[in-house]
């Protein structure tokens, strides 16, 4: 069975992160998440125990030593950079514990439907990689590390083993590098690595600048055959937790029908 997997450092997000899972945990009551966690505050894990979600301890290891714990970090600050690095030991370590595959979602993507994992497991028979795809028309195919899935096998392990010891190299050297810039820097160095990744549909797994997609905005010329609702909402491309917070409760109010 797939894990979902999340990463929590620092009590800010978890305003997010709390609507991110039970978002998940209404679409998929089964399916075994994992939540990765440096906090300051217990409170939090009875929430996350009520939901059945295995919480696990990362403590303060390595490069977390450097930062707050309840620090909330700006995009591409030195703390969230360190933060994010974290993403992947996150999956690395779910996958292993699990021996199985694996898919990390950010504390501010809103699950709007079940994910559909069956699809996902033809991907994987020709893919070791997916993830969502934030290109357009004026830039190239870009990954979205906020959702991403990686499949459980040798050559993913390596790999995150690697992107977690390149994304620190880069903090420490003074780079600036967060886990997105990480791996698409890695993956356009090595094109064994680039083919083996799928980008997910932006139909279907949009992100946050698609504002179009997410208000179900159908021009009277597009055609209307196929289901085309948004599988997920990501409250990326907005700044700050209260306004990503809002968005995520704005699609709640929109699929139940207010």
């Amino acid at each position: 069975m797939t894990v979902f997997v999340g990463l929590l450092i620092g009590n800010e997000t978890w305003e997010l992160q709390e609507r991110s899972v039970k978002s998940i945990r209404s679409a998929h009551p089964e399916q075994a998440i994992v939540i990765y966690y440096s906090l300051d505050k217990d409170s939090i894990l009875s929430t996350l125990s009520g939901l059945g979600v295995e919480a696990v301890d990362l403590g303060r290891p390595e490069m977390l030593n450097a930062i707050s714990p309840s620090k909330y970090s700006l995009y591409n600050s030195f703390d969230f950079n360190i933060k994010s690095s974290f993403k992947w030991i996150a999956l690395l370590e779910a996958m292993k514990s699990k021996s199985d595959d694996a898919i990390f979602i950010d504390a501010d993507i809103k699950v709007l439907s079940a994910i559909p994992l069956a699809s996902f497991g033809k991907i994987w028979k020709a893919y070791d990689i997916l993830v969502q795809d934030e290109g357009s028309h004026i830039f190239p195919k870009h990954p979205c590390t906020g959702f991403m899935g990686f499949k459980y096998c040798e050559t993913n392990i390596t790999l995150l083993e690697t992107l977690h010891k390149e994304q620190c190299a880069a903090i420490i050297s003074g780079e600036g590098q967060h886990d997105q810039a990480t791996f698409y820097k890695h993956i356009s160095g090595c094109i064994d690595v680039y083919k083996k990744v799928y980008f997910l549909s932006q139909v279907m797994f949009p992100v946050g600048y698609m504002g179009p997609i997410y208000a179900r905005f159908k021009p009277a010329t597009e055609a209307t055959k196929r289901k085309r609702d948004p599988i997920l909402f990501h409250a990326n491309w907005t700044i700050g937790i209260k306004a990503k917070a809002a968005l995520m409760d704005a699609f709640h109010e929109a699929e139940s029908g207010q």
